[in-house]
C-alpha cells in the first residue's frame, strides 16, 4: 500500500508517518499543495491521498482540483484532512474530495481509512 500525505504541519505529518510505519504503508510526503500536485504528475498509483485544507502555495481544494484535471486524476481517492468546523462529506465532495476526516487524526481512524481505500 502506498499513500500521499499533503500536510504542512510538522506534528500532524509526523503522526501520520508513524501510523504508516506501524501499518507497513509506504508514504510520500508533500509539505504544500503544489508539491502534492507534482507528486501526482508522476502517475504514482496511490491507494489514497490525505490532503490538508490549508497549506502554502496551493490550498487542499486548489491542489485537488489540479489533480482531478489530470488525465489520470479521477483514479485517486482524495481525502480532505481538516479541523474546520462544519465540514461534512457532502461539502467535501462539492470541493472535489471523496470524503473528509477531522483533525487531529488518530490511529483508529487512520486504520479505517487505510482499510476502506486499499486498492
Amino acid at each position: 500500500m502506498k499513500i500521499l500525505v499533503a500536510e504542512d504541519e510538522t506534528i500532524c505529518m509526523s503522526a501520520i508517518v508513524n501510523f504508516c510505519k506501524k501499518l507497513d504503508i509506504e508514504c510520500d510526503c508533500a509539505v504544500n499543495g503544489a508539491e502534492a500536485v507534482e507528486f501526482c504528475k508522476k502517475e504514482t498509483p496511490y491507494d489514497f491521498i490525505l490532503m490538508d485544507m490549508y497549506m502554502p502555495e496551493l490550498t487542499g481544494t486548489q491542489a485537488t482540483q489540479a489533480i482531478r484535471a489530470m488525465p489520470h486524476g479521477s483514479s485517486y481517492s482524495i481525502i480532505l484532512l481538516t479541523g474546520l468546523d462544519g465540514m461534512n462529506d457532502d461539502e467535501a465532495k462539492k470541493q472535489g474530495f471523496d470524503c473528509f476526516v477531522e483533525k487531529p487524526l488518530n490511529k483508529k481512524k487512520f486504520e479505517e481509512i487505510a482499510g476502506k481505500y486499499k486498492k
